[in-house]
């Protein structure tokens, strides 16, 4: 049996959740963090992220193929001075693959584009060994169970997604970390991440940095994998 796993946790693969702020005034929060499911471009209302971006003079989003040359020609998408299609091609991937597995990233990109806003990561970059022990967990997680009964594959099953789990709250402990940095009283700052991470507003919290939450839908809606990696993270029943 093939299981297919759309994960938020993961930025480009996954990631979601986005935080943001309210239209009708500056938000008093050090940080307005947007939760979203980031598969496809329906996961979050276009209307949703207009309105956030134009409260935003900085927005940093989840991205753990995150790097020094993605940032420039992000801040030169913003810039007006590139386009995404420039990003994509240079970056040698397909109009295919854009509108499959990049859908929810180059529908951020075009909002990007000619926004004159500055554009940044809080994630783990990808030649970090965090990042390459997270996408294998999520091969084993969407690869066909193994085991040699029933008790073996469930128990198999769980022992992956503990480990997945696991490396997940380290990352999101990093990225708390590298949040706490970013607060500054002249800029409103408008995070873009995925809806599994709302622990990430409890981390912000005890680093004692306000945060305001916005959610993409009312009430957010997850797939199965989705609301198990959100309980699990989370610590909560499943």
């Amino acid at each position: 049996m093939k299981k297919t796993l759309l994960f938020s946790v993961l930025g480009v693969l996954v990631l979601g959740t986005i935080i943001s702020v309210i239209l009708s005034r500056k938000s008093s929060a050090d940080l307005v963090i947007l939760y979203a499911r980031h598969v496809s471009m329906d996961d979050l209302p276009l209307s949703v992220l207009q309105r956030e971006l134009d409260n935003a003079d900085t927005v940093l989003f989840e991205d753990p193929s995150w790097g020094e040359s993605k940032k420039e020609w992000l801040n030169a998408i913003s810039r007006g001075q590139s386009t995404p299609q420039d990003f994509w091609k240079a970056s040698n991937i397909t109009n295919d693959k854009v509108q499959t597995a990049y859908q929810f990233q180059d529908y951020l990109f075009q909002q990007f584009y000619k926004s004159n806003k500055n554009i940044d990561s809080f994630d783990i970059t990808y030649d970090s060994s965090l990042s390459k022990e997270i996408y294998n967990s999520i091969a084993v997680l969407e690869s066909d169970p193994k085991g040699r009964n029933f008790d073996e594959i469930i128990s198999n099953e769980k022992n992956n997604w503990k480990k997945f789990i696991d490396l997940t709250r380290e990352r999101e402990n990093i990225i708390a970390d590298n949040l706490s940095h970013f607060p500054d009283p002249k800029q409103n700052i408008l995070i873009i991440i995925g809806d599994t991470h709302t622990r990430l507003s409890r981390l912000l919290v005890e680093r004692n940095i306000a945060v305001e939450e916005v959610f993409a839908f009312t009430p957010q809606q997850y797939d199965f994998a989705g609301e198990l990696a959100s309980r699990l993270l989370n610590s909560e029943k499943v």
